[in-house]
């Protein structure tokens, strides 16, 4: 039965035992005139000119220049505002700091701060950037047990994904969330192992596996090559 599942339940993540220091963020500044970012295999153009472009997973971001090493950048999807992001340069051009919010249907927000360090050369915004360390954004996620195979995935965004334990996809929708995700969700001993996908092609492969007590599940992925470690606490 499904609500016999060890990942049944609510969790929180921890952050100060998640581990990001595999992932990366690179934005270019393009002869064109024009800005590039990739990061976990999304890759999308821009101008710093505050208009919206097109994000790559079905919404929009707009970016523009504060100051010399200030920038703001606000997403969106289905016109909702999504999330705001500002990046901070340090004096030394070697720090990327990233105040974030992710918005909440409710009109609230999860308030993270990510700190970046600069790999190889780069001016001002542009270069290769590693996450060193990520704070706040105590995210709360919950599986909840549907049916005899089913299984329901849901989180502070508004997100849900409702799935039969079987491996095929399953549509995910929300009202902060562009339209074309699924999810395939496969039962293991002690985990769950979903892939992500965007229009019918993968996206983010990954596993949810629960400690012998039932007090933490650590989540473990990847996705566009970038992975990384989250854990969270039971409530």
């Amino acid at each position: 039965m499904a609500a016999d599942l060890p990942y049944v339940g609510k969790w929180k993540t921890n952050m100060a035992k998640s581990d990001f220091g595999q992932t990366t963020v690179t934005i270019e500044s393009l002869p064109s005139g024009e800005w590039q970012s990739s990061a976990f295999g999304i890759t999308y153009k821009f101008k710093m000119d505050g208009n919206e472009y097109p994000d790559g997973m079905g919404g929009t971001v707009a970016w523009k220049a504060v100051d010399a090493n200030t920038w703001e950048s606000v997403g969106k999807a289905n016109g909702k505002v999504t999330e705001t992001d500002r990046f901070t340069l340090s004096p030394d051009g070697k720090t990327l700091t990233d105040a974030a919010k992710q918005m909440k249907p409710d009109g609230g927000s999860i308030d993270s701060t990510a700190v970046y360090a600069r790999e190889g050369a780069g001016k001002s915004l542009a270069g290769k950037w590693r996450t060193r360390k990520v704070s706040g954004g105590a995210d709360v996620v919950e599986f909840a047990a549907s049916g005899s195979n089913g299984l329901t995935f849901k989180d502070e965004t508004g997100m849900s994904c409702e799935a039969k334990l079987d491996g095929k996809d399953y549509p995910c929708s929300g009202p902060m969330m562009p339209p074309g995700f699924t999810v395939a969700m496969t039962n293991a001993p002690r985990a769950l192992d979903i892939v992500v996908k965007k229009d019918g092609k993968p996206f983010f492969q990954g596993s949810y596996t629960v400690s012998a007590d039932g007090k933490t599940m650590t989540e473990t992925g990847a996705a566009g090559g970038d992975k990384f470690k989250i854990v969270m606490d039971r409530m």
